[in-house]
């Protein structure tokens, strides 16, 4: 029998884990969950500025916790729906990565079915691909 020990690296904003700590040192870098992340996404979109305390404030300011029945639950204000919320956040950045994580970061990401952003990331790949010139 042959055992052999690993070392096992652990992302300190997320669940995620691997073998490698290269790979994980770069994982954290722009790990959703990481409020200093840097944005892979962003350099594909033209005029992409984020303000992360904008975004973060747009959630936090749309939605309130309750405490029904003893239970911790999120609603959204009066005057806020989860489309008005995604519209105010689309207007400060196009970059769905960022909205993801603001989104995750906010700890309310159930409450917002409506986006998805797998489609809305091949949208900004193929307008980017679109754009560039082939040869």
């Amino acid at each position: 029998m042959k055992q052999i020990k690993k070392w096992v690296y652990y992302c300190d904003f997320c669940k995620k884990k691997g073998l490698s700590s290269y790979h994980m040192k770069n994982h954290e870098a722009s790990c959703t969950m990481n409020p200093a992340r840097t944005c892979g996404l962003c350099g594909y979109i033209d005029s992409c500025k984020v303000d992360i305390k904008n975004l973060s404030n747009i959630v936090f300011n749309s939605v309130c916790e309750t405490n029904d029945d003893m239970l911790d639950t999120y609603k959204f204000r009066e005057g806020h729906s989860e489309e008005s919320v995604l519209q105010n956040l689309r207007a400060e950045t196009e970059c769905p990565a960022c909205i993801l994580a603001i989104l995750r970061q906010s700890c309310v990401p159930f409450m917002f079915k409506s986006f998805d952003f797998q489609v809305e990331k091949k949208a900004i790949f193929d307008d980017h691909n679109r754009s560039v010139t082939r040869y």
